[in-house]
């Protein structure tokens, strides 16, 4: 987990990011660390070279360790930036008519797909949330009744509004939004599900499949 300051340095504002485990802690789990991403890149080396989904695992190890990690098989560039949104940000939808609003609960590091969709990203309680493609999506017909949210914001809602697995969970199997999905560039469907993961190891896939919700939830996900 990280904790964000801002502050002016000019005329520009600066984001600053510092662990909240301080120096000694990384030295602690510095030995940890790297067997860990010799796992986690020799289990990438060995996935099959003809694979077109993206693949998403959780590593819970010793000292309670949890590292979440993704591969991007997209068959195009998704021109991927940084962005670092502070707690407080105000979002909507961005689904058109009845779209849905918020504020930003807390703050996040998210990686962008296009510089319009999250792709990936945790806030600032250790919320993991993972956008991958799911061919057999279908998120329904639109219900213009309905308050609507993009599927290229959907894990930046869980991002902005949850602590936890359990409480994302809770809150989104009430279905307080309909999951839109735009057209892509270069004309691909945004059939998508969503997968998230805390830092206590718990973990839960979202999809829609013929327009209904399904959570598989549980650190075996």
């Amino acid at each position: 987990m990280f904790s964000m300051t801002q502050y002016k340095r000019g005329d520009k504002s600066v984001t600053k990011f510092s662990g909240r485990n301080g120096l000694r802690s990384a030295v602690k789990h510095s030995s940890t660390r790297h067997l860990v991403c010799g796992v986690l890149g020799l289990l990438v080396a060995i996935m099959p070279a003809v694979a077109n989904p993206c693949t998403r695992i959780t590593y819970l190890g010793p000292e309670n360790t949890v590292i979440t990690g993704r591969s991007m098989d997209w068959m195009i560039p998704l021109y991927t930036n940084l962005w670092a949104f502070p707690a407080g940000t105000k979002r909507d939808g961005a689904a058109g008519a009845n779209s849905i609003e918020w504020t930003a609960k807390y703050g996040s590091i998210i990686s962008a797909a296009y510089d319009a969709a999250t792709a990936d990203g945790m806030n600032d309680k250790g919320l993991v949330a993972n956008l991958l493609y799911l061919g057999s999506a279908q998120y329904g017909q639109r219900d213009p009744a309905w308050r609507g949210l993009s599927v290229a914001g959907w894990a930046q809602y869980v991002l902005d509004n949850f602590t936890t697995v359990s409480e994302a969970v809770n809150a989104l199997k009430a279905e307080p939004f309909q999951v839109v999905g735009p057209s892509m560039p270069g004309g691909y469907a945004p059939t998508m599900h969503l997968s998230i993961s805390d830092a206590s190891g718990d973990s839960a896939i979202f999809e829609y499949l013929d327009g209904k919700l399904i959570i598989h939830h549980g650190p075996q996900y």
